[in-house]
Order: structure tokens, then C-alpha cells, then sequence
């Protein structure tokens, strides 16, 4: 008997055109560093879009269109809502196992208990949220060296805030 070799090729929605990284690429400073730091993004690499966190249009090169909030744009995620649209998709076990099929589905529970979810849900908009640690736009597989959370990176990326005593004054753990 000769082994069978199979491969699985997987897909994530496709654009045919994202006019958004076209457009912001061309743009200098806050509005153009996001699709430079998106080119590293997991997200992008497996075939998503600026439209799958941010809504509206990739397909049209008409900013009225393209960044319209009847087509679902939002611009910057108000902090408060971070984690249930990372939660979307990130808690969706069809979509994530197609993916990565050992994936935990749960970080929105895991988050909600934590002190981080527990004082942004007590309305405290200081604390960390998904995309404080993991970062926005050039989000790496947590066993990337360069991801903020790669286990040898942790600390340093705690640090960022936690070492603050600024920032960390009124806030003992807890």
C-alpha cells in the first residue's frame, strides 16, 4: 500500500481589490502607518482584509463609498469594543479551526475575568486590550520572536505599561 499524501488548501475571504491599503500606503504619518505595519499582520497573510475589522468598501476607490458607515465602515474601534471584535472572528471555532485547528476560542472569556476586562468593563479605559499587547496592524503568530506576545517577550511588553509608575498610580492589582 502506498501512502496517500493530501493537502488541504485553505482560504479566508478575498478581496480582489483593497483600495484602503492602496490608498493609505500613499498617505505619510497616522494614516499611512497602518498599512505599512499591515504588509507583517497574520490577518493579512491568511487573506483578510482592512474591511474585516474595519468595515466599508476595500472594493471601491471612492473614500464616500469605500468609508461609508452605511457599508458598515468604523474607523478607529472605540477601546471599549476591541475585544468583542477581535471576538468576531477569534471566538468563531469553524472559522479559527480552519485556520489553526488547536486554537482555544475562548480568549473573550478569558479576558472578560481578567483585571484587564474586569476594570474596562467597571468603564476604566486605561487598561490593556487586545490590541495593546498584540497590536493593531502588525499582529504576529505568538510564536514569532517578534511578537509582542512571544513568551521571551512578554515581560517587555507587560513592562510598557506595568513599569509606568505614572500610568499604574490608583491601579493596584486585583
Amino acid at each position: 500500500m502506498k501512502p496517500l499524501l493530501m493537502l488541504l488548501v485553505i482560504t479566508a475571504p478575498a478581496w480582489t481589490k483593497d483600495t484602503c491599503l492602496e490608498c493609505h500606503a500613499a498617505l505619510e504619518g497616522r494614516l499611512g502607518k497602518p498599512a505599512e505595519q499591515f504588509k507583517d499582520d497574520i490577518h493579512a497573510h491568511r487573506g483578510f482584509g482592512c474591511a474585516a475589522c474595519h468595515g466599508g468598501d476595500p472594493t471601491s476607490a471612492d473614500p464616500k463609498i469605500s468609508m461609508s458607515p452605511s457599508r458598515g465602515f468604523r474607523g478607529v474601534i472605540p477601546r471599549r469594543q476591541v475585544p468583542e471584535m477581535c471576538a468576531r472572528c477569534h471566538s468563531d471555532a469553524a472559522l479559527i479551526h480552519r485556520f489553526k485547528p488547536q486554537e482555544r476560542v475562548d480568549q473573550l472569556a478569558q479576558y472578560r475575568t481578567s483585571v484587564h476586562g474586569k476594570r474596562l468593563a467597571q468603564g476604566d479605559l486605561g487598561v490593556a486590550t487586545c490590541a495593546d499587547c498584540h497590536h493593531a496592524h502588525g499582529i504576529r503568530e505568538v510564536r514569532d520572536a517578534l511578537s509582542p506576545v512571544h513568551p521571551l517577550r512578554l515581560p517587555e511588553t507587560c513592562a510598557a505599561c506595568h513599569a509606568d509608575p505614572e500610568r499604574m498610580k490608583g491601579r493596584a492589582a486585583g
